[in-house]
């Protein structure tokens, strides 16, 4: 950091009343008096061999593609933690399940995780928030409110001034977070794709808070920029945006205090999830205002550009309150093309764009109404939920960290995108594939981008609240294309990979993930119309898809019943989780639960498609440091020891293939026998809880139990009543369909036990718990 960066930062700081500490052990963070405030700690391997086949694959295409890997990012988040929850509301055989319990609060919770703190704040794989409206906008009116300095002159107030010295400080202030991340470069529109080896070796150095260099600084985690392909994809700058939000939802759908701050009360499940969630809230109101203010194509602009020396389609902004199709067509464009401004050690710029790719694509389309009605959900003031405190009237006076107004912003752009779908891609009443200037609405749809359309519709339908009329139209397409895709089925309840609009000839192959995204379309449908008819059709396509296209020895999924060579890319795998997901809600059946669980061991772990980990998904850094880089034995390495001199990042490769007539594959093996029921409270504390509440109820994503007053104050029945009924809505499972009444009244006594300080935990002081490993 260079002197002028360090005097910002410490007027931000100071202006927070936070100074950075390096006093602090590994498993919390010190304020400069010593108060520590608790952080995200990782997670100890469990044995998933019993749900490994014995195939291996291979990565053959290393590249991070952004679309592909953040849908599959965003499909594995709703199969991690989400899916976790939703089971435990149906009472699904959910609970003293070690492996499941890993599998989607840790594997799918931080692979989801690591893809995007990778490309959004570690990669620079994109231009740079800081360069964004948001910022702009904020700098601007520092400038205006400093009339004495500007009338003579002085310091014009820039973007990273008002980042370090006004939005950070209040980012840490409002969370508890005692410092940033240095080097962090948050990301507004993210590149088509980049090469995630490393450029340097990662510092593994031990500073003297006890924490890994490159965890608290990311200089050793960046990308080389000559070797990313710097279009701007709209569905992957979509796919990211939608991505951004969900975390966001997550990290900050509660509040937390800390121990060494009484009456305090922090937003976030814990300090460096608040100022995460904070961080990416920021970058998704900036990437909505970059789009809105700039980056939408006008089609009857084709002037040559200065930017870019071809006739290309000009590119426009919009007012999306006011916006009509009618008056003159502005839509996403498939590609844009930016001109890029390199500065020192800044974050890249933009220029200039220019539209590279005019088409409308379905899939960008329905990324973008996905991820603008999950950002109006999580800003809806009209909603009671943790997230009103992100959002105020006076920020940051009023405690909160994002202007109530970008709802509004997010509504504009989903109803502007809808409109556009209507206009543009609806043809007899079904959604095809793509439009272009030239030739208009094309006369195909593929399954992939019809379920897409169906999902980013249904969610429209669900979450649009202020928008009846748009409700009613989103409502009427989901119908629509749901339909078609039951007429469309072939006899045996089978899909092509694509179709004719409005006849209905199929074309391509029936191929495993025309199976999979027919089912998710299907059943998002049937989510928001109760219509029994898309919940049948989801189940007999599920039938025939898990009889024809299942191998019982390799736990995959086949491309083709009869290939023996399996090749999967991010959309494969996460066609394939979302599919079995919403299968396994629909019907309830703990058998395909037990094959979600192999599939995803299979197609995830033992595929080599997750290139590398980091410490929370087992990884053990001590171990690492003397030289065993799969300390955990999982298959995937740490990050310093994947492919490459310097390694690779923790994010999906771009293609994987299995040879499944190569042999070795451990035919008979299966999942072991159920484990006894837990007889101490102990026991079931560490089989169901430990994953969110850490080893002894220290505390993880879920809050410490130790000494809480919650615990300690609401009594015995008070505590029976919130383990049985659940916290769904801010991450606490319903156990009551789940656990028996012995477990939960066994569990409930070992929690109130828990009386030890949470540092004297923290540090393994005895607290008269049996912590005996099973």
């Amino acid at each position: 950091m260079n002197s002028r960066n360090l005097v910002f930062l410490l007027m931000a700081v100071a202006a927070s009343g936070i100074v950075a500490s390096q006093a602090s052990g590994s498993d919390s963070l010190s304020w400069p008096d010593g108060r520590q405030v608790r952080i995200v700690q990782p997670n100890p391997q469990v044995d998933l061999s019993s749900l490994r086949s014995g195939v291996v694959g291979r990565v053959t295409d290393r590249r991070f593609n952004t679309n592909q890997a953040m849908y599959l990012a965003n499909e594995m988040y709703l199969a991690g933690t989400e899916f976790f929850l939703r089971m435990s509301e149906q009472g699904l055989p959910i609970g003293n399940d070690p492996q499941l319990s890993f599998i989607t609060n840790v594997e799918a919770y931080w692979y989801s995780r690591y893809n995007l703190v990778s490309v959004n704040a570690r990669s620079r794989m994109g231009i740079g928030a800081i360069h964004g409206p948001y910022l702009d906008l904020l700098a601007r009116e520092a400038q205006d409110l400093n009339r004495f300095g500007r009338a003579r002159g002085e310091l014009s107030v820039s973007n990273k001034d008002v980042m370090l010295t006004q939005v950070m400080a209040s980012y840490l202030a409002r969370t508890g977070m005692p410092e940033k991340f240095e080097n962090a470069v948050p990301v507004m529109l993210e590149f088509q794709s980049g090469d995630p080896h490393f450029t340097t070796s990662v510092d593994l150095e031990v500073q003297s808070n006890g924490r890994a260099r490159y965890i608290d600084d990311f200089e050793t985690l960046r990308w080389s920029h000559d070797r990313m392909d710097k279009t701007i994809d709209m569905a992957g700058v979509g796919q990211t945006m939608l991505k951004k939000v969900l975390w966001a939802k997550f990290f900050l759908r509660r509040n937390h205090t800390d121990e060494d701050f009484p009456g305090q009360v922090f937003l976030g499940n814990n300090a460096e999830d608040g100022l995460r969630g904070s961080i990416m809230t920021m970058s998704a109101v900036s990437t909505m205002l970059m789009v809105k203010a700039g980056l939408f194509c006008d089609p009857s602009d084709t002037a040559y550009r200065l930017s870019w020396p071809i006739r290309s389609y000009g590119l426009t902004g919009i007012n999306p309150v006011a916006y009509s199709p009618a008056e003159g067509l502005r839509y996403l464009p498939h590609e844009v093309r930016p001109v890029l401004i390199y500065m020192n050690d800044m974050p890249v710029r933009h220029y200039d764009f220019a539209v590279q790719d005019a088409t409308s694509a379905l899939w960008d389309q329905a990324s973008w109404l996905w991820a603008t009605t999950e950002f109006f959900d999580y800003a809806n003031p009209r909603h009671q939920d943790n997230w009103n405190r992100v959002f105020g009237y006076q920020t940051p006076y009023d405690g909160s960290v994002m202007e109530q107004k970008y709802a509004l912003l997010a509504r504009g752009l989903a109803n502007t995108v809808l409109s556009n779908i209507e206009e543009m891609h609806e043809v007899h009443g079904v959604l095809v594939s793509s439009w272009t200037p030239e030739e208009h609405a094309g006369d195909r749809v593929s399954v992939s981008d019809l379920a897409l359309a169906l999902v980013a519709l249904a969610n429209f339908v669900e979450k649009m609240d202020l928008e009846p009329e748009g409700q009613r139209r989103a409502r009427e397409l989901v119908v629509g294309q749901a339909d078609f895709l039951v007429r469309v089925a072939a006899s045996d309840a089978s899909y092509h990979e694509s179709y004719s609009v409005p006849s209905g000839a199929e074309s391509g192959r029936r191929n495993m993930t025309s199976q999979a995204f027919a089912i998710r379309g299907l059943l998002a449908a049937y989510d928001v119309t109760d219509d029994p008819r898309y919940l049948e059709a989801a189940k007999r396509t599920g039938v025939v898809w898990n009889e024809a296209f299942w191998d019982e020895q390799a736990w995959l999924y086949r491309n083709d019943p009869d290939d023996t060579r399996v090749v999967y890319t991010p959309v494969d795998v996460a066609a394939g989780l979302g599919a079995l997901r919403e299968l396994v809600l629909a019907t309830n059946d703990p058998t395909l639960l037990e094959r979600f669980k192999r599939f995803f061991v299979q197609a995830v772990d033992a595929s080599g498609i997750m290139q590398s980990e980091d410490r929370f998904t087992g990884e053990d850094l001590a171990r690492v440091r003397a030289g065993n880089l799969d300390s955990d034995n999982d298959g995937i390495p740490f990050m310093s020891g994947g492919d490459g001199r310097n390694g690779i990042d923790s994010v999906f490769a771009s293609s994987v293939e299995f040879d499944l007539g190569a042999g070795g594959l451990r035919s008979g093996v299966r999942a072991p026998a159920p484990l006894p029921a837990p007889t101490t409270g102990a026991e079931v504390y560490r089989l169901n809880c430990e994953v969110c509440h850490g080893p002894g109820g220290v505390g993880n994503e879920g809050p410490s139990l130790i000494n809480n007053q919650f615990v300690q104050l609401t009594g015995r029945p008070g505590v029976m009543q919130t383990v049985a009924s659940g916290r769904v809505g801010v991450g606490m499972p319903a156990w009551e369909n789940v656990l028996s009444e012995t477990e939960i009244s066994l569990v409930v006594d070992f929690i109130r036990s828990l009386k030890a300080t949470e540092r004297q935990a923290a540090l393994g002081a005895p607290t008269g718990i049996d912590h005996e490993k099973k």
